[in-house]
């Protein structure tokens, strides 16, 4: 339940005030890039294809750590997330959501 709560309410603030995308789980992001692309609206479905690669990028990554590392691969994924996260965190604020 504190897992669903999680994901629910970090959706609701990535979508709230980051730039209209769904950052824990992409179903949502599936569906809007589906609606924008059905009305016809590129841009707009466009602006969800972004967050859609980064999740099937970061699902191609987690099988290449499995495949090198089996005993470590949770341990250098989180070491993966935490550093991009860092990096992130420098970033100016004139840089786009």
């Amino acid at each position: 339940m504190l897992l669903c709560v999680a994901g629910g309410s970090t959706d609701a603030f990535t979508f709230l005030y980051h730039g209209h995308i769904f950052a824990a789980v992409m179903t949502g992001n599936a569906v809007m890039l589906t609606l924008s692309a059905l009305q016809m609206s590129w841009m707009t479905a466009f602006h969800y294809l972004g967050p859609m690669a980064a999740f099937f990028g970061g699902l191609f990554a987690s099988r290449l750590l499995d495949g090198l590392n089996h005993r470590h691969v949770v341990f250098l994924g989180l070491c993966g997330q935490a550093l991009g996260i860092f990096l992130a965190s420098f970033l100016p604020r004139s840089v786009p959501d």
